[in-house]
């Protein structure tokens, strides 16, 4: 299975990661049609993992008991990530305020709110909402789509080790989380 790595951004470039050709970047106007001739109709089975929100909030959830819950604008885990996660550097706003809503919206039909009479098989990328079991990833054929929180699952993974995580606006910040990354990969490897 291919496996690509994609940021979007509207109004910036958007930046895709695979393993043969390493980082690339694109205009925003230009990624619906890359997805189409690159992997939509490719052969290969393809799993893409999107940093954007790929999911909605379901408007019958309105009576929930988190305050201030609103699901045409966040969804529940957004909103228990921003009251515990409080630290700079890590964004998790509601999916209807991310920038990226549009593009994702362009590109892959996502998120769908709460629409029972679209069927799923529609979509260009099938999305991925659960945890599979391995028997199920072993024999994962065709075209999916995960949604991934790259900073949020850095900072949760070294959040003991690292004290400054404004990553995008500090090189020395990005090379100590790279260097403690490479740390803990390499002792995860020799234990």
């Amino acid at each position: 299975m291919k496996v690509i790595g994609i940021d979007p951004a509207p109004s910036k470039k958007t930046v895709i990661y695979n393993d043969i050709d390493g980082f690339t970047e694109i205009e925003a106007d230009k990624l619906k049609k890359y997805l189409d001739d690159e992997f939509k109709n490719s052969e290969e089975d393809i799993l893409i993992c999107w940093d954007a929100p790929l999911t909605g909030g379901k408007p019958i959830n309105f009576n929930q008991k988190i305050e201030k819950y609103n699901p045409f604008y966040q969804r529940k885990i957004e909103q228990l990530i921003n009251a515990t996660v409080q630290v700079k550097g890590i964004s998790t706003m509601g999916y209807a305020g991310c920038p990226h809503w549009s593009i994702t919206q362009y590109c892959l039909g996502l998120p769908q709110i709460f629409q029972p009479e679209v069927p799923q098989s529609n979509l260009p990328f099938q999305l991925i909402t659960e945890q599979l079991t391995i028997k199920q990833k072993k024999s994962l054929k065709g075209k999916y789509v995960i949604e991934v929180h790259p900073a949020l699952a850095l900072w949760l993974w070294l959040q003991d080790k690292v004290k400054d995580w404004n990553y995008k606006r500090s090189k020395e910040t990005l090379k100590e989380l790279l260097k403690k990354t490479t740390i803990t990969i390499d002792t995860i490897k020799n234990d």
